[in-house]
């Protein structure tokens, strides 16, 4: 202490001790001093019991597994989704057969790139030109030859060949 200076840090420890001993009197008086602390417990007063009587259960059974476990029994137990297996497709329809003789062989081209064949159609008389490896009406062009075109539908086919007209002679 210096020209009689007191030390801040001194006068901030002192000032700390003395809330806490405020505070622990504050407690102290509220609580006190401990004395209602350990207050004796409450005597409770016997009750005497009641009998209380339970009907008697008649003896367990279980349902038949169709009554009773409908559920489960069609819900596979090993199935992932516990799903019944899907019903079976129903079968194909029968394939159509193939109208033959409904185009004539008009021409053919062939290149490098592309095979056309020219074909006309009996019931229209109208003439249409189609790649191989196309359909027409449903029907595929599986080859293009020269003087010949095969057509194809399912397991079907036909082979228009190109028919040639002379010219009459003089």
């Amino acid at each position: 202490m210096a020209g009689g200076r007191v030390n801040q840090g001194a006068m901030r420890v002192i000032g700390w001790w003395l809330a806490y001993l405020a505070l622990a009197g504050a407690v102290g008086m509220e609580v006190d001093w401990g004395r209602r602390i350990r207050l004796p417990l409450p005597i409770m007063k016997p009750t005497p019991a009641a009998r209380v009587d339970y009907p008697i259960q008649s003896e367990f059974t279980l349902l038949p597994l169709e009554q009773g476990f409908a559920e489960t029994t069609a819900r596979p137990m090993f199935s992932p989704f516990r799903r019944p297996p899907p019903p079976p497709p129903p079968p194909a329809p029968p394939k159509p057969a193939m109208q033959k003789g409904q185009f004539v062989l008009l021409g053919a081209l062939i290149t490098k790139d592309k095979s056309i064949a020219l074909l006309r159609d009996v019931a229209t008389g109208k003439s249409t030109r189609v790649e191989q490896g196309k359909e027409i009406k449903g029907i595929m062009v599986a080859n293009v030859l020269p003087e010949k075109v095969t057509l194809t539908q399912y397991d079907d086919s036909e082979d228009l060949v190109l028919k040639i007209q002379s010219l009459p002679r003089r």
